[in-house]
């Protein structure tokens, strides 16, 4: 991380129409002063240093890795179970195998926004007045997400003052760096929508190889679609934990702390049952055709008025289980398995419902006016509330992803738990993802 920062680095840009808004951060504390300007010339009149800086190709780093010895490097070509490496080599690959990082122009970095139809910025020390300054470009709008971006601005602000306070002094050159924010990354639909929604291994547009890195605070895709983009924690829920690290004595917080001991039970006390509680939410709508179903659609004047209307909608939705969003297929699971546990007297193996739903606000999915319907034929799309002590006491949880196809406290939360966890594996992952060993 240290070289990532080091090579790429600081300020955000948030602009309004067609006036644009710095927010200057000290990165000292968490308060920021706003100030105004009528208009700037475009980015590029920002400079990174005295120093003439180049564009180096990742392609050209030759990764290597600490042999056993600590001591001694090998190529990776030669130990490739010791190493990670997509097969269209990325900067998350590079930073992950602790290889120099590229240098990048100032020119890259601004040219990044073009990948970008909105929660982009870069973020710039200014050693004049020591200062991180942001910027938001005026061809993009400014949409509930920035507030995300936002944070990881500030955040980052904090990060690299605590780390690198040798580096950012009065005497230093200016550093520039592209940051984005949110559940997914806003990259631009009109130019890389097909590329997106086709989820192939490799990237949309060849160039991108050659362009600065991004630091994504959020889910990032799976798939090196955009390989000069870099996983980092996510917004709030995670990237406090850092800033707590670093001013709490090195302490994680309790995100990355397993469930206590005293509240957990031993393997074969769990309850045998495969359980989930979260929101009803959209999932991955730019990369797939996959709905969440209306009672209306799929229920009403299509099931068989004389027979049970849980089975006939279950069935129904069964049928078309293909068409569905994860976390409805679930639903329709639960259905199955406790239609089974009543026919069989046994408790159901599956127990995945809504605990809230998004729209409107989230509110409790229990008597929800969105499930009216299902609730009167008794179709189980809604559960109640579990919290962690109540959830830790279940052997088998599943991590489903919802808009950004993640969850971002659901999996490290549940690998604190004594049950097993079943990973949802999407078209996107977190920055932990990479570090999760299966079968632990």
């Amino acid at each position: 991380r240290q070289n990532l920062v080091s090579s790429s680095v600081a300020a955000l840009f948030i602009v309004v129409a067609t006036t644009i808004i710095g927010i200057v951060l000290d990165g000292r504390s968490s308060s920021s002063q706003v100030y105004y300007y009528s208009h700037i010339d475009d980015s590029r009149q920002l400079s990174i240093s005295a120093d003439a800086s180049f564009l180096g190709d990742p392609r050209t780093v030759t990764l290597k890795t600490p042999a056993n010895d600590g001591r001694t490097t090998l190529d990776s070509a030669a130990v490739d179970t010791k190493i990670k490496i997509t097969e269209t080599l990325t900067y998350t690959d590079i930073i992950n195998n602790a290889a120099p990082l590229p240098q990048y122009d100032l020119s890259s970095a601004v040219q990044a926004a073009n990948m970008y139809s909105s929660r982009f910025a870069l973020l710039r020390y200014d050693p004049s007045t020591d200062r991180f300054v942001g910027y938001y470009s005026n061809k993009q709008p400014w949409v509930s997400g920035c507030r995300k971006l936002a944070e990881a601005v500030r955040i980052t602000t904090i990060m690299l003052r605590d780390i690198f306070p040798q580096r950012f002094t009065k005497d230093s050159p200016e550093l520039v760096m592209a940051i984005s924010g949110g559940d997914y990354p806003a990259v631009d639909t009109t130019k890389y929508g097909s590329c997106v929604f086709k989820n192939e291994e490799a990237p949309c547009d060849e160039s991108l190889l050659l362009q600065a890195p991004i630091l994504h605070f959020g889910s990032v895709f799976n798939h090196p679609l955009f390989p000069n983009m870099i996983g980092m924690p996510m917004p709030t829920s995670h990237t406090n934990c850092f800033v707590n690290w670093l001013t709490q004595n090195r302490q994680p917080c309790n995100l990355f702390r397993p469930i206590p001991s005293e509240n957990t039970l031993p393997w074969d006390e769990l309850t045998p049952q495969l359980v989930w509680r979260g929101t009803d939410f959209r999932f991955l709508s730019f990369q797939n055709d996959l709905e969440r179903p209306s009672f209306e659609k799929y229920v009403e004047g299509k099931a068989n008025p004389n027979a049970n209307l849980n089975k006939s909608a279950t069935t129904i939705l069964r049928q078309n289980i293909h068409k569905l969003i994860p976390r409805w297929k679930g639903v329709v699971f639960t259905a199955e398995a406790e239609i089974e546990a009543t026919r069989t007297k046994t408790p159901a193996k599956i127990n995945i419902k809504f605990a809230d739903v998004a729209e409107g606000g989230k509110h409790p999915a229990i008597g929800a006016k969105e499930y009216k319907k299902w609730e009167e034929i008794g179709f189980p799309v809604a559960g109640e509330h579990m919290n962690e002590d109540v959830l830790s006491k279940f052997k088998y949880h599943i991590d489903i992803g919802g808009g950004g196809g993640t969850t971002w406290t659901g999996t490290v939360r549940k690998l604190g738990m004594p049950g097993l966890l079943l990973h949802h594996v999407t078209p996107t992952k977190d920055y932990i993802h990479d570090q999760i060993k299966p079968w632990i």
